[in-house]
């Protein structure tokens, strides 16, 4: 599968079109960001049933903001519009194919409930 580029201004539409979206933030010019890379192409060929994006941070500084990006490359995942699952640091293969699987077994009407209970409550 292809990998979406995505800027600040496609950021927000890629979620909201992809029921489970990767997005992987790295730069060329770290060792664990190329290896980083690396496994993300590998498994993004690998799953069709997952949408895979990558935003370059260097040039897209409002997201690398929003999320406040301290260390590259990290990995967000979203599953219907919400951020389900954040990581920093390198990741072989292995894991973007765990992190996958763990999210796709995420029950998000129990999600949805409990954002909803804990909104409530807040108010």
């Amino acid at each position: 599968m292809t990998i979406i580029q995505l800027t600040d201004r496609t950021f927000e539409a890629a979620i909201a079109a992809h029921p489970l979206l990767l997005v992987g933030f790295w730069s060329g010019n770290c060792q664990g960001c190329r290896s980083t890379a690396r496994a993300y192409e590998r498994v993004a060929a690998r799953r069709q049933d997952v949408t895979f994006a990558q935003l370059d941070p260097g040039a897209y500084l409002d997201t690398v903001a929003a999320f406040r990006l301290v260390t590259l490359p990290t990995v967000v995942v979203f599953r219907d519009g919400l951020l389900v699952y954040a990581q920093a640091g390198p990741l072989p293969a292995a894991a973007f194919e765990a992190i996958i699987d763990k999210v796709q077994a995420v029950d998000m009407v129990a999600v949805r409930q409990s954002i909803d209970r804990q909104h409530k409550a807040a108010v």
